[in-house]
């Protein structure tokens, strides 16, 4: 009796393994995945599972970032770039594309193209730059200096005379002593910025940014730029509990 009971108990586990295989090889079945977005067979192409209408899987490349073409379209997320010519389009990083006429930021065409040059170069956090001008995810940045622009992360660049966020300019900020803190904490010399404003009577010279929106200088605590009523800076502290 023991034995049949073991015999059917490895009979139910080998049928479950079987089971699970052949699940496994119908999903995958036909399907040529590539980059964890497109994929195809030989009649269709998909991004994330859905069908791309109009795309031709013989000739269909996917060339990262969301962006892929055929011979005679380009795609962005699956949806079709009508100002893009497939034939010479390239992907070049960052939610950034190239044809020999536009360039284009997360499959839109940039209202100030990108010069022609090859000189290019990425940033970490949403600026880009070419030989001449600097962009804030697609669109110029007014009056930046390319060749002395630095993306500092968190929205923060600076050029060797100006300060910005997201694009912007900060009008009170020091390019030569400007950092980012991180957390949307920033400082030059002089002042304490929270995402690009300044933060009224921090002092900079002993401001820091502890962890999730909390920082502090000699007289105040604060929590996302603002200031905690009545915190005492010399006995705060933050939870490291999750």
């Amino acid at each position: 009796m023991r034995n049949k009971f073991i015999t059917i108990i490895i009979f139910a586990f080998v049928i479950i393994l079987l089971s699970i295989n052949t699940a496994m090889a119908q999903s995958c079945h036909g399907k040529d995945k590539r980059n964890d977005n497109y994929s195809k067979d030989t009649w269709s192409v998909y991004f994330q599972g859905v069908k791309v209408p109009s795309a031709s899987p013989s000739s269909f490349v996917d060339l990262g970032g969301g962006y892929g073409k055929d011979t005679w379209n380009v795609f962005y997320r699956g949806k079709k770039m009508s100002d893009a010519s497939a034939s010479s389009f390239q992907y070049i990083g960052r939610g950034y594309g190239k044809d020999t006429w536009n360039t284009f930021y997360k499959g839109k065409k940039n209202n100030t193209p990108i010069s022609s040059d090859d000189n290019r170069h990425h940033t970490d956090k949403g600026y880009f730059k070419d030989a001449w001008k600097v962009y804030y995810r697609g669109v110029e940045v007014p009056n930046a200096s390319s060749s002395s622009f630095v993306d500092l992360g968190n929205g923060y660049g600076k050029d060797s005379w100006k300060v910005f966020y997201k694009g912007a300019v900060i009008n009170d900020a020091s390019a030569s002593s400007f950092q980012n803190l991180k957390d949307g904490y920033a400082m030059d010399t002089w002042k304490v910025f929270y995402k690009g404003a300044v933060i009224n009577d921090a002092s900079a010279s002993s401001f820091q940014n502890l962890k999730d929106g909390y920082a502090m200088d000699t007289w105040k605590v604060y929590f996302k730029g603002k200031v905690i009523p009545n915190a005492s800076p010399s006995t705060f502290t933050v939870s490291n509990k999750r």
